[in-house]
């Protein structure tokens, strides 16, 4: 609306000029160039003000989604205590262990990210390099101490370790708690398992 009458205000301005322009001297400017003019001042200022509302939503979008989304910066200590004091003060025990886990599955995958992840070997009998993988080799590293760690903060919290945790002694343990084929769900099993159903009630009747 303000857009609007804005640019009406700015285009009868423009019109009168126009009107203007044959009824005076040779010299002056003619008036449906200053009519031009207008429209595009008046268009450009108008496209600025857009700009810097534009600029302004951005940035309540992005605080939005840091409080809505849980967008926080993770990677700190300090914003993981600030949230960890804040949960707990609040006295919310599920948002804590929900912290605290975050942060337990952080330092593992992050740790495991700064190994090595293959290295080059060389074949004394062709004189030929090839390239090794060291995943299986990192996987049978020890993640006792981020167990540990976690351990102790639950039992501040007054919480008890997750048994699946517990169980937890290397980084193959974290990684195949539970794997894609864990996730796949085999329909051909479910279907035969309903018609199983289906005929046992059938023959019930």
């Amino acid at each position: 609306m303000k857009r609007f009458i804005v640019f009406t205000s700015l285009a009868t301005i423009a019109l009168n000029s126009f009107a203007y322009g044959y009824s005076s001297s040779s010299f002056e400017m003619p008036g449906w160039l200053i009519l031009m003019y207008v429209i595009m001042i008046a268009w450009g200022i108008l496209e600025i003000i857009l700009f810097f509302k534009l600029w302004g939503m951005t940035n309540d979008i992005r605080a939005l989604k840091k409080d809505y989304f849980h967008e926080h910066d993770n990677n700190t200590a300090e914003n993981t205590l600030q949230r960890l004091r804040t949960s707990i003060v609040m006295g919310n025990r599920t948002k804590t262990k929900e912290i605290l886990l975050e942060n337990f599955i952080h330092n593992v995958e992050s740790s495991f990210s700064k190994f090595p992840q293959e290295k080059q070997e060389q074949d004394e009998q062709k004189g030929v390099n090839y390239t090794v993988s060291l995943r299986e080799q990192n996987l049978q590293e020890s993640i006792l101490q981020y167990v540990e760690k976690l351990r102790t903060q639950f039992n501040t919290i007054g919480e008890v370790l997750p048994e699946y945790i517990e169980k937890m002694k290397t980084y193959n343990d974290y990684y195949n708690l539970f794997t894609e084929e864990n996730l796949l769900i085999d329909y051909s099993q479910t279907f035969k398992e309903e018609e199983f159903k289906t005929r046992e009630e059938k023959a019930k009747e």
